[in-house]
Formats: structure tokens, sequence, C-alpha cells
């Protein structure tokens, strides 16, 4: 190295601020998908909503978000049962 030089180890700083981005950005695109599929979700025409109303997201998953429906049959709305597809 040339005189007067330093050089600072800035890693943990840099990947702490990594993860940070990182993190927002998942969050922001749960929240996009949130409202999206909320948009998309069917409602039956009369007494409907139900499934809509109870599409959220969580951010205090382990290592990341979850997209997911209160509803007791968002699983069949999105994957059919072996009766009908989905």
């Amino acid at each position: 190295m040339s005189k007067g030089v330093t050089v600072n180890d800035n890693t943990p700083e840099v990947l702490r601020a990594v993860k940070k981005m990182s993190f927002k950005t998942l969050e922001e695109f749960t929240q996009i998908a949130t409202e999206i599929t909320t948009e998309l979700a069917p409602v039956r025409k009369v007494k409907g909503g139900n499934h809509r109303s109870s599409i959220m997201y969580d951010d205090k998953v382990l290592g990341g978000m979850r997209l997911y429906s209160q509803s007791n049959y968002g699983a069949y709305l999105e994957f059919g049962t072996s009766k009908m597809a989905a």
C-alpha cells in the first residue's frame, strides 16, 4: 500500500445495510401482492367478500414475509379440490 492510504473494512455495516434494503424491498413486494390478490379474489354476488377481506400479510415471519388468507377455504380456491379444478 502507498503511504498515507487507509483502508477501512466496512463489511459488517454494508451487510447490515443490504439486509435492511432487501427486507424493505420484500415488504413492499408483499404489500403490493396482497393488494393485487385482494382485488382479484373471487366474490359471490350474495353475501360475498369474506375471502377477499381475509387476505393479509405477515412481516413477523422468520426470514421473510407471508401472504395468506384467514378464510378456511382459501386453499381450495387457490388449488382446487379432487372434484373441481381451481
